[in-house]
């Protein structure tokens, strides 16, 4: 990375039947203060209306556009993984933001020659307001993972079910030694593959906020999918080799807090599923009561706000 500063950089943007913020997410990358970089809009919408909201404009010319219909998230993104043709590519949403010096920034955080993503923290909007509220506010320093068990520790602390950061900086060369795949994420999959990746090198996570992260009424966060969990848990024991230690507590914390969150909806779940559920509270309410303590108090506080 010292020997070239600006590597060049293909930024895809993924478009899904989304048109209301398309236009200002494309516009955020174009305007990047780096200079060795490309934007193609990769549209995998099931009409020409994201097509025809970009074409209003004058920066038509400056981006390339490309029309996959009828794709899944994890089909849409190995079509753009088998394409990258740069050292270094990523892809952003169609409904976030990126900050002016993005890129710069993400290119950095490849100091070290065996990295092999680097991410970026970032500002929560709600809709069009833009707050001071962080992705990740425990992030208060760059972050290196160096190996696949240190990173799943880190996704799996989160009692939202959210994976931190919608932005990463890949590394080409690795990323294609993996594919997308829904059975090993759900709908997850974005940190399937980051964990898989973890696996050839290390991963970073900046602190800089260098992107707004959008939440709006088209994902908005549903609490935890116990299926997606379900399928990293899969991931971890078979594929990375994880401590039981690690799967252990995944399991536990993960599947209780859930049940806390997600009390309406078990009667969608089978019976076997309950009773591993309210066995894990039960171990997870004894171990961590102070934990199980805050998500109770978060949980009556929404229901009061509501």
């Amino acid at each position: 990375m010292k020997q070239n500063p600006q590597p060049f950089i293909q930024v895809y943007v993924l478009c899904h039947n989304r048109t209301q913020f398309v236009k200002e997410a494309v516009t955020s990358v174009l305007k990047q203060s780096y200079l060795n970089f490309e934007v193609i809009v990769s549209d995998n919408s099931s009409t020409n209306e994201v097509f025809e909201e970009l074409n209003t404009g004058d920066e038509l010319n400056k981006f390339r556009y490309i029309r996959r219909p009828n794709l899944s998230l994890a089909e849409h993104q190995n079509e753009i993984l088998a394409e990258v043709t740069a050292p270094f590519f990523m892809m952003f949403h169609d409904d976030d933001v990126l900050q002016k010096n993005a890129l710069q920034r993400l290119v950095t955080g490849f100091e070290n020659d065996h990295t092999v993503a680097v991410g970026a923290n970032g500002f929560i909007m709600n809709n069009s307001d833009l707050t001071t509220k962080l992705f990740n506010p425990g992030l208060l320093a760059d972050k290196i993972f160096n190996s696949a068990e240190e990173l799943a520790a880190q996704l799996f602390d989160s009692a939202k079910g959210e994976v931190p950061f919608s932005v990463y900086l890949f590394k080409t060369e690795a990323a294609k030694k993996n594919i997308f795949s829904f059975k090993e994420g759900n709908t997850y999959v974005g940190a399937a593959f980051l964990l898989k990746l973890s696996t050839v090198g290390p991963v970073v996570w900046l602190a800089d906020a260098l992107v707004n992260y959008r939440k709006h009424s088209g994902n908005a966060p549903v609490g935890i999918d116990v299926r997606a969990l379900f399928s990293f848990y899969r991931l971890i024991r078979s594929n990375l080799k994880a401590s039981e230690s690690l799967v252990t507590e995944f399991k536990m914390k993960q599947l209780s807090l859930w049940s806390l969150q997600r009390r309406r909806q078990h009667n969608e779940i089978s019976k076997l599923r309950k009773a591993v559920i309210i066995k894990a509270s039960l171990v997870f309410l004894l171990k961590n009561p102070v934990a199980v303590y805050k998500a109770i108090m978060r949980r009556i506080r929404k229901l009061k706000n509501a």
